[in-house]
């Protein structure tokens, strides 16, 4: 299809190019353009309907200086007489592409696949670290508790300790005192047994 002309369906004969890139036979252009209206100095593509100048001066009366910015309307162009072998070149290549493009996608989806399990194994990852945290706070709060509990109840039996080393000298000192008295009154005793007891 893109060998035909677009007027009458057929292969480019003497294939002409208008300036705004659409191609046509050249004997088709000509009917067209003959048919198109009593103007012939502009005409109409027939495909978009951009306007275009079918009159070229005679350079012959323009200076010479002016030669450069006449171009024709029309222009020539060459189309290959057998495209085949290039169409099967160029279709051989868009499958190529074609499996290329899918390649990329089945890649391109198993990458974001892995993206989204990393990222999932990321947030996994972050709240365990998180709690994990949170527990090692915990513990060392705990651990803080117990070093000042441990510091209390330590002040705390030294304290008692103290109190029962202080009771037991007491004690101590009051069993002496009873020991003593007793001692002295057994003495007493025996000294009124054997000697009397003491007259003025």
């Amino acid at each position: 299809m893109p060998y035909q002309c677009s007027i009458c369906f057929y292969d480019y004969t003497e294939p002409v190019s208008i300036p705004c890139g659409h191609v046509y036979c050249m004997q088709c252009l000509s009917e067209y353009i003959s048919s198109s209206g009593p103007d012939r100095l502009t005409a109409s593509c027939p495909t978009c309907r951009a306007s275009f100048s079918i009159v070229i001066p005679e350079l012959h009366s323009l200076s010479n200086q002016f030669h450069r910015y006449i171009t024709p309307s029309l222009r020539r162009i060459f189309i290959e007489s057998n495209p085949s072998k290039s169409y099967e070149e160029l279709k051989q290549k868009f499958k190529v592409s074609e499996a290329c493009n899918a390649t990329l996608k089945r890649e391109n989806l198993e990458l974001q696949t892995s993206c989204l399990k990393h990222m999932t194994d990321t947030v996994v990852y972050a709240r365990g670290e998180r709690a994990a945290k949170s527990e090692v706070e915990r513990l060392e709060w705990q651990l803080e508790m117990g070093r000042t509990k441990t510091k209390d109840l330590i002040t705390r039996l030294r304290q008692i300790f103290e109190d029962d080393e202080r009771f037991a000298t007491r004690l101590a000192r009051f069993f002496i005192f009873i020991i003593i008295f007793i001692l002295s009154l057994f003495f007493g005793f025996i000294y009124i047994l054997f000697y009397g007891y003491p007259t003025r």
